[in-house]
């Protein structure tokens, strides 16, 4: 059995509804209660929902934060990514694994980019979510992912 994770959003999306902008933030996993534990499972279901007023752009990348080092080293683009007809949900597959090289240890780190939709209403939209691991949450619990939309 692999480690528990724990996944949280680092930073929050703000935008401007109508301006056409794109906006990223940044979704991290790292084992827990142990920081060092060896993390290494392949084709783990990714599912994330955008909050309301909010659609994905075709884009995602990979990085890894070492907080005692300091460091950060390239994971990669995510290119399989799938978005749904209405622009909310994206999801895809890809290998999980920290602490088990020279340079993926500490934190996993997701960047991913949206935009505002057109009607956005102006505010703090906290009801996307993230899950990274099976539906039933073996590996990492879900959470809410929030975004903010200024006029």
């Amino acid at each position: 059995m692999t480690a528990k994770l724990a996944l949280l959003q680092e930073n929050a999306a703000v935008g401007h509804y109508g301006d056409g902008g794109l906006y990223s933030f940044t979704l991290d996993l790292h084992p827990v209660p142990n920081h060092d534990a060896k993390v290494d499972e392949k084709d783990v279901p990714h599912t994330f929902v955008t909050p309301t007023g909010w659609k994905w752009v075709k884009y995602a990348d990979t990085y890894y934060y070492d907080p005692v080092k300091q460091e950060t080293h390239e994971g990669g683009r995510i290119n399989d990514l799938k978005i749904s007809a209405d622009g909310k949900t994206l999801t895809f597959s890809r290998e999980v694994h920290i602490n088990s090289n020279t340079t993926d240890h500490g934190y996993l780190c997701y960047n991913l980019a949206i935009a505002p939709d057109e009607d956005a209403d102006a505010g703090v939209k906290e009801d996307g979510t993230a899950s990274v691991g099976p539906k039933d949450g073996s590996l990492a619990k879900p959470i809410h992912v929030y975004g903010i939309i200024d006029k």
